[in-house]
């Protein structure tokens, strides 16, 4: 198989995160008009049943039974009003199961097998979401659970209890619960926070849910990470759009230190990037893995940005950085510092070779320098910095090796935190220049995502 033939084979399927993007627009809308509608329901039957005086809201029996009622009555206007948002949501998942129905169905050899698995699955996603064979609600599963929206009920129930004990203003309350419902400039309303929050999710584990159940049973433990650069995708997520992996690879997921946004029970074939991932994963087999280039080092330096920050700062790495290396997570950390403080940081590759082609794309500023043949771990604005970290428990040793370790590979030098005094740090790299002519131009101190410059030439 040709790299060719197997993105013609990938094509339909890699087109599902802009698809659900999509969906989830026009949900949006739907869900709008429909918070809208709720709202005007149950103003007009709170204004029949409320008792005012002075136009004030009384603390009275008549208002107490109101709160008592007022979940059932929400109840019951949100059955009506919203039913057709979930079955919107049902059209969706249906939709994304069947396109991977399709493509499963095409790379898979054994059609017997594949119905059979087809059958299965879809039993037990329509079990997880909570839908009957008729697809009607399961009264305690997650589409009924989605359509009670216990959040929602609870924030306006709360904000009613506090009008009415408070004595507030009808019309201050009645103003003050649109708003809630309906939200304002700049606001989203309260349906749209909780369907915004929960509905991408249902769609994004569904599909992965499917796609894991779908590869274990099919025997295919290769997957391409597939997704759309957008503003909100996460470093993370960047390092592995569009890359090959084998299942086995991702059992260091958990432990990158710019997965970030992971949940309690993360599962890197279910979650990915965390709450609200955008991407996809969609496995393949071995012929396409190998075609598409899986186990070959890259053969290109092609640096991208994963982190920016709204005063120009920006992370910037390549494909040839390995993240599994033991001091990866202290220099994503520094390179993180100063970003943060605008710089624009790119973490640079180790190379065991300077021979190798792809050495000089990386460091050709270096040639004919002292640094020549070195890997400094980053480079900040355009200059090259080495981090250096420690594992001994003696302070003055790990700031000796700190800094011998760092002005090999550059006179730009980042430490980790160590406890001696700034006093002792300041003289001591005094000496190494004025004594032994050493070349030390900046030394700086890492401290979690924080540093502090302690000597600038």
């Amino acid at each position: 198989m040709t790299e060719r033939e197997a993105r013609r084979l990938l094509n339909r399927i890699s087109k599902m995160p802009d698809w659900i993007d999509s969906a989830l627009t026009l949900l949006e809308k739907l869900v709008k008009a429909r918070q809208n509608q709720f709202a005007q329901h149950l103003l007009s039957a709170i204004i029949d049943t409320l008792e005012v005086e002075d136009g004030k809201l009384k603390f009275s029996r008549k208002n107490k039974r109101f709160l008592a009622k007022l979940n059932e009555m929400q109840s019951s206007i949100r059955s009506s009003t919203f039913s057709n948002v979930i079955a919107r949501l049902q059209e969706n998942i249906s939709h994304i199961i069947s396109e991977n129905i399709v493509y499963y169905g095409v790379i898979t050899p054994d059609k017997k097998l594949f119905k059979a698995t087809t059958e299965n699955i879809s039993e037990v996603v329509n079990s997880r979401l909570g839908l009957k064979k008729d697809g009607s609600l399961e009264k305690e599963g997650w589409m009924q659970g989605m359509l009670d929206s216990p959040e929602v009920a609870k924030t306006i129930k709360d904000y009613a209890h506090q009008a009415i004990t408070s004595r507030s203003g009808f019309e201050s309350f009645r103003k003050g619960l649109k708003e809630l419902i309906e939200g304002s400039e700049g606001k989203l309303g309260a349906f749209e926070r909780y369907f915004r929050n929960y509905a991408y999710d249902v769609y994004s584990q569904v599909d992965a849910l499917q796609n894991k159940l779908m590869a274990e049973d099919l025997g295919l433990v290769y997957f391409r990470y597939i997704g759309s650069v957008v503003k909100a995708s996460r470093a993370f997520c960047l390092r592995k759009k569009n890359r090959v992996f084998h299942i086995d690879d991702t059992k260091s997921w958990g432990d990158e230190p710019d997965n970030i946004a992971k949940p309690p029970n993360y599962d890197p074939l279910i979650h990915r990037g965390g709450y609200g991932c955008i991407d996809k994963i969609v496995y393949i087999s071995e012929e396409m893995a190998k075609a598409l280039g899986y186990g070959k080092e890259p053969d290109q330096y092609k640096p991208y940005a994963i982190k920016q920050f709204a005063n120009g700062g920006e992370i910037i790495t390549s494909d040839l950085v390995d993240v599994n290396l033991p001091d990866y997570e202290r220099v994503y950390n520094a390179a993180y510092a100063f970003a943060r403080l605008g710089h624009k940081v790119e973490i640079k590759p180790k190379f065991k070779n300077y021979l190798n082609p792809l050495y000089k794309a990386v460091y050709g500023d270096l040639t004919g320098t002292s640094y020549e043949r070195r890997n400094p771990d980053l480079y900040i604005d355009g200059l090259p910095y080495e981090h250096e970290g420690y594992i001994t428990t003696n302070a003055k040793r790990a700031f000796k090796n700190m800094i011998n370790g760092g002005q090999a590979q550059s006179s730009r030098i980042i430490i980790d935190e160590v406890m001696l005094t700034e006093r002792y740090m300041k003289r001591n790299i005094f000496d190494r220049i004025t004594r032994e002519d050493q070349v030390i131009d900046e030394v700086w101190i890492l401290s979690g995502k924080e540093v502090r410059l302690l000597y600038k030439k």
